[in-house]
Formats: C-alpha cells, structure tokens, sequence
C-alpha cells in the first residue's frame, strides 16, 4: 500500500454473537470503526432498535459507528408511491429521497448517540437540514462529527433534468440537492460542522 488506510466493519444484522465480534475485530484485526445503514430496508439496512443496541455496545469500548442517514421507511413509502404511478425514469430517484428522509434520519441518530454516550460519524450529509441537525446535536452534548462528499458539494439536482441516461450517471443516495443546500455544505465545511470531505466512491 502507498497510502496509510483503515477498514470499516458494516454492521447489516444483529444477534448475540456481534458485541464479541465488535471486541475482536477492534482488539486483533485492528478494525474500530462500523458502518451502519438506516436507509436500504429490504437489504443492508437495520431498523431502530438494532441502531440503538449497536450505539451502545460500541459506546461501551469506544468503538466509532458511522451512519448512513435516511429515513428507511419514508423512502419505502416514496418508491411505492412512485412506482404505482409509473415514475420508473432514473429522474424520479431524487423524488423519492426528499431532505426531510435525512434530516429526521441524522436527528434520530444524534439523539440515540447523546443517549448511549457512542461517538458517531455521520457520512455523505446532503442538506442543509442535516447540517443544522449535527450542530444541534453537538449543542445538546453529542458526540457527532459529520462528512461533506465531493459530488454533493459541486454538483447539484440540475443533473437530473437532462432526463434519461444522462440523468442516471447522477444516481447516488442521498440524491444530488438543491443549489440553496449545496451553499448550506460550503459553509458547513467551512465553519467545522462537517469534519471532513470525502469521496464515497463505489468501485461498481
């Protein structure tokens, strides 16, 4: 390796064996940090109560949780409306994730965090929303830091009016925002509300 590099252990399901799993892989594999998604129902994603018991368990040895925030069960909602009145276009993916699915997201998981005492790390904030939902947190005690990607920051919900194949290179979630959240990051980034710029690339 020509860079220095860490992993990240996804957590997409829970029984008894996962808070020895956690110590090991932080104790002999070196790895502290875990992703979680509360996006992605129907595969990766975990509901509430799993969040909460990863929050605590990681708490309890100061393992890192990072969290992909999105309002699963809104978004399900969404892409059943959506897909009953025959919006199948790559356009309508924006449609179906709206900024209140990450804002009520991100505060749900700053507040289990204040409640667990864990140290989370919310990744790819798009909205202006959840920007504010961070500092509020922080105000309130949390231990939440907070990431800006690249796309997000100079690329915004335009994209998705070219229609089509063009509109499909900008699928991603969360989707491309408006210009008015994309100001909102820039000044997020700037103030020290998100802690760092990332790329969350996807090999695929």
């Amino acid at each position: 390796a020509w860079c220095d590099y860490g992993l990240h252990q996804s957590i997409t399901w829970w029984d008894e064996s996962m808070p020895e799993a956690m110590r090991r892989m932080t104790e002999e594999q070196g790895i502290p940090s875990f992703k979680v998604y509360m996006a992605y129902n129907q595969t990766i994603g975990i509901d509430d109560n799993t969040l909460l018991t990863v929050l605590e368990t990681a708490a309890s040895m100061n393992q890192l949780v990072l969290c992909h925030c999105e309002d699963g069960a809104a978004i399900e909602h969404l892409r059943k409306r959506c897909s009953a009145a025959g919006f199948h276009a790559p356009e309508y993916h924006a449609a179906t994730r709206p900024p209140e699915t990450e804002a009520t997201a991100i505060d749900r998981a700053c507040s289990y965090a204040r409640m667990t005492g864990a140290r989370l790390h919310v990744v790819h904030v798009s909205t202006a929303e959840g920007c504010a939902a961070i500092a509020r947190a922080r105000c309130h005690g949390a231990r939440v830091s907070g990431e800006a990607c690249l796309h997000h920051l100079l690329l915004d919900e335009t994209r998705y009016a070219a229609g089509g194949a063009e509109a499909a290179k900008y699928v991603m979630s969360p989707p491309l925002r408006s210009a008015a959240d994309q100001d909102a990051l820039w000044r997020a980034v700037q103030e020290g509300v998100l802690d760092e710029v990332a790329s969350d690339h996807h090999s695929y």
